[in-house]
């Protein structure tokens, strides 16, 4: 009995029972067996298995199904697994460098974004919505000097002069032209578009006028005089108007790029990055210091350096940028548009002298228009109005001697303005237009020409003001698009040699 007790207290166990796999526990092996991987969690041979079979079963086709108890136990050995190993000090190095890295990248997305929005707004200002708003001066004072052009040639009479024909056809061309360019940048949409497009659809109905009274005034009829004036109603309430709203538009896009281009926040946020990389460049350096011992990590003292060069190289160009953007903007481009107004107000003035004398009995709106028209280029003295504003404008460089210079004729011009006047108050209409349209000095065409020579050459010197600093402001981002990139990944290799040298130190 004892021998059959024996016996069969001495059968093998072939294998595990199906509660020890649901369990997750594996007995040990009969006699002869090929030992298996203990199970005692924690242990490291025991999270390899562990994690070995289930990276396997995660990777079937057909996971092998297991009890929820087991599950969360691999789980759990397995953070507690990474989690003792992130204690250890290569593991902490690791977490630093991924830190690093995210970091200098995040700063080198900042300041590469950031540069590249500040030259794509500079390179806006001064290539594109300044030339746009010379443009559209452009074309609000050709279609001012056609005008008075036409006035004073239908004034003389008879067959015009031929220099002052081909001004008019010139300036009518160059307007068309300058009006097709600003279509095309413009685009289809907004008010700049609703715009030009007036301006597209009533030129050819002023030019149609003007050729009608000019065809009549040389068959003597009176009709030549309503056509004219039709033409100049057309000029003054529509297209002069067009005009000068697509003039604001392209005033308001300028003064857009110009804030976009000068951002107070771009600095802050550039800073503000380069602060962040540069704390966790000195944190990793000080745990260094406290776990092996070493005062200076010479790789990362370097990426430290490169990332205050970088941030500080990235400042000074923003302020310099800024600086002369600014130039450009005050007093440069605000002058341009001051000069630009005058020439334009002292071209409607000679205007309604021309059409006064042509209306004859109704020639009171034209002196109306005259006195406002004046207030706004000067006053009586010259010193308000556009003139007054380029004066304050200039300060005390070469161009404040121009500006002076146009004042002064432009008190000639109301001197030879003042006896038209007379004259024709007087009745003497013959010698009144002679004062308006004869080549003597003091006469009114010679004292506009000599107030417009001024005029212009303060607008010359202005423009290539502005386009010198406008091209500075370029030059001083030029660069930063191709020295952000490489910066940051010097830095990046810089952090990965330092760090991989202290962690290699426990292999």
């Amino acid at each position: 009995m004892s021998v059959r007790q024996g016996q069969a207290g001495s059968t093998p166990q072939l294998g595990p029972t199906e509660d020890d796999l649901e369990d997750g526990n594996i007995a040990a092996p009969s006699r002869g067996a090929a030992p298996v991987s203990p199970v005692t969690p924690g242990t490291s041979p025991g999270f390899s298995w562990r994690l070995a079979d289930w990276l396997v079963d995660l990777f079937r086709g057909q996971p092998r199904v297991e009890s929820t108890s087991a599950a969360r136990q691999r789980w759990r050995v397995a953070v507690d697994w990474l989690f003792a190993r992130l204690r250890t000090t290569p593991g902490l190095l690791r977490v630093f460098s991924i830190a690093l890295i995210a970091v200098l990248a995040l700063m080198t997305v900042v300041d590469f974004r950031v540069a590249e929005a500040r030259k794509n707004a500079s390179d806006a200002v001064g290539l594109e919505s300044e030339p746009l708003l010379v443009r559209a001066q452009a074309i609000y004072w050709r279609l001012a000097r056609a005008d008075a052009t036409a006035a004073n040639t239908f004034l003389v009479g008879g067959l015009e002069a031929t220099n002052q024909r081909q001004q008019y056809l010139d300036d009518l061309r160059s307007a068309s032209h300058e009006l097709t360019v600003a279509t095309r940048e413009i685009g289809d949409s907004g008010a700049g578009a609703r715009a030009a497009t007036i301006l597209s659809r009533d030129l050819p109905l002023y030019t149609g006028s003007v050729e009608a009274a000019r065809a009549n005034d040389r068959q003597r009829l009176p009709v030549g005089a309503a056509y004219l004036r039709q033409a100049s109603t057309l000029m003054h309430q529509d297209l002069l108007p067009a005009a000068d709203r697509l003039y604001g538009v392209e005033a308001r896009r300028l003064e857009h790029e110009y804030l976009s281009a000068g951002s107070g926040s771009d600095v802050a946020v550039v800073v503000a990055v380069m602060m962040a990389a540069l704390a966790l460049l000195v944190g990793t350096q000080l745990f260094l210091i406290r776990r092996t011992n070493r005062i200076f990590n010479v790789p990362l003292v370097a990426a430290s350096a490169l990332v205050v060069v970088l941030g500080a190289s990235l400042v000074t160009s923003f302020v310099v940028e800024q600086h002369r953007l600014e130039a450009a903007r005050h007093p440069a481009s605000d002058l341009v548009g001051a000069l630009s107004s005058a020439r334009v107000l002292a071209l409607r003035a000679e205007s309604d002298d021309s059409l006064a004398l042509i209306a004859s009995g109704s020639a009171e709106q034209y002196r109306t228009d005259f006195d406002a028209t004046v207030r706004k280029l000067g006053g009586r003295s010259g010193m308000s109005g556009a003139l007054g504003a380029a004066g304050a404008l200039t300060g005390s460089s070469a161009t404040s001697d121009v500006v002076a210079q146009a004042r002064k004729d432009y008190r000639d011009y109301l001197d030879a303005h003042r006896r038209f006047t007379e004259l024709q108050d007087s009745g003497q209409f013959d010698e009144a237009v002679t004062r308006v349209t004869g080549p003597n000095p003091g006469d009114e065409p010679s004292t506009l020409t000599r107030f417009g020579d001024s005029l212009q050459r303060g607008f010359t010197e202005s423009e290539a003001q502005f386009h010198s600093d406008a091209s500075g402001a370029r030059s001083a981002l030029r660069f930063l698009a191709i020295a952000v990139p490489l910066v940051a990944i010097a830095c990046v290799a810089l952090v990965l040699y330092g760090l991989q040298r202290r962690i290699n130190e426990y292999r």
